[in-house]
């Protein structure tokens, strides 16, 4: 739900780094994450947009294995 950095784009090709690797290793552009429930998600988003604060919904929060981008 966000764009990474151009810079992730390019070390990933001048690497031969792989999505998985490069997940694993840096945080693709993420610099701040808040976890709070879903129900006030949208209204972060609009009180730091009107604050000239760029925020994106990121993911969620579920039950699973811990496999965040589901690769074997």
């Amino acid at each position: 739900s966000w764009a990474a950095p151009e810079v992730f784009t390019w070390l990933a090709k001048a690497g031969s780094v792989s999505p998985k690797d490069m997940f694993d290793t840096f945080n693709m552009g993420i610099g701040f994450a808040i976890v709070l429930p879903t129900s006030e998600a949208e209204g972060l988003v609009k009180w730091l947009s009107d604050r000239q604060l760029s925020a994106w919904i990121i993911g969620s929060v579920v039950s699973g294995e811990g496999n965040l981008l589901g690769l074997p």
